[in-house]
């Protein structure tokens, strides 16, 4: 019998960005066969932020835990298990733990040990039970993170960790080309919990939007609320990703300089960067690794930087195109599936 490989993740396949592009993107090159179970099924993980539903999700979940269980038996059967951020959503790591540690390799991509500002009260953060990441780490063979800040914390608890960063693939995620459009667009893209990150940044853009014509462009699962003269929302999608960040001329990612986003990969400038955007962002945590400052892009801290920052690039075509060359050329580099796909193969052998 062939060796085959387990990947174990919480959300259905092709659905959640963390999976697609930390370990997902390899898959259909993977020299080993292997098998894939994740948590949530693709009806649950399509409700389960939507209001309502309740006995579906307890039964989703519920489905989930089966799911689990059926894993541990079956680990016989398998040379190496992957697991991606947890087997489960709550309690202590206890699936973790029933599976043989030398057989084990985990991957997290966010400092998901801390409290990222929604633990509610005592209940809420026992339920949770964040400080299972550090026993995960302990019982896993190897670890493997996205940047060097997770890895620190990571080897407080085990000697073998690696940093594999969240990648594209640069076959799929590239420049279409220049369209025509009436209006500059300053664009930003992500998921409902790091939406908090435009609040800041309002401000600038709607001082901006006095001086510029442009449009400020949110791609998201969810619709914020600006209050902004010229914006729109378009609602991201699997299928149309590359070609909505192809609608953006200049990227953004503002962050809080806090210890929750030191964990963050970021993954939007490397995406900005993917269809050779030039990015403006906040010089936190692993951005000022993934933008080089006056070559791929700008950091700004302050809101006199950031309206410096954004003007400059609004001001000037051939800033933003050679900018955004540079930013594409650096992503092919460093951050690309090619650049790491024999890497992450030789985690198996």
């Amino acid at each position: 019998m062939k060796e085959k490989i387990l990947f174990l993740a919480p959300y259905p396949l092709d659905q959640a960005p963390s999976q697609r592009f930390r370990f997902e993107l390899f898959l259909d090159s993977f020299p080993y066969e292997w098998d894939f179970q994740s948590f949530y099924d693709v009806r649950t993980w399509n409700i389960l932020y939507v209001q309502g539903y309740t006995f579906l999700k307890v039964l989703g979940i519920f489905k989930g835990y089966v799911r689990r269980i059926k894993a541990v038996f079956c680990q016989s059967r398998y040379k190496w298990i992957y697991v991606h951020r947890e087997l489960t959503p709550f309690g202590p790591p206890i699936f973790e733990y029933m599976l043989k540690s030398k057989k084990l390799i985990y991957d997290f991509d966010d400092a998901i040990w801390m409290d990222d500002g929604h633990d509610m009260n005592w209940l809420w953060k026992w339920i949770k039970h964040r400080q299972k990441i550090e026993k995960i780490c302990s019982h896993s063979s190897k670890v493997i993170v996205g940047n060097s800040f997770l890895a620190a914390y990571a080897k407080e608890f085990s000697q073998e960790v690696e940093i594999i960063p969240t990648l594209i693939n640069s076959d799929k995620h590239k420049p279409r080309g220049i369209s025509k459009k009436s209006q500059l667009v300053v664009g930003w893209t992500g998921s409902h919990t790091t939406l908090i990150y435009l609040e800041d940044l309002q401000p600038v853009l709607k001082r901006l939007q006095m001086e510029f014509d442009f449009n400020f462009l949110v791609i998201a699962n969810v619709q914020p609320e600006l209050d902004l003269k010229n914006w729109s929302f378009e609602k991201w999608s699997k299928d149309d990703e590359v070609d909505q960040l192809n609608g953006i001329d200049i990227g953004i990612m503002p962050l809080k300089n806090q210890p929750w986003e030191l964990g963050k990969c970021g993954f939007k400038l490397i995406q900005y960067g993917a269809v050779g955007l030039p990015s403006v962002a906040s010089p936190v945590g692993v951005n000022s690794e993934v933008l080089i400052a006056g070559e791929t892009g700008l950091m700004a801290e302050s809101e006199v930087e950031w309206y410096d920052a954004l003007k400059s690039l609004l001001l000037s075509e051939s800033m933003r195109e050679q900018m955004g060359n540079k930013a594409r050329a650096r992503i092919l580099r460093e951050y690309s599936k090619s650049r790491w796909e024999n890497h992450f193969q030789q985690l198996f052998d």
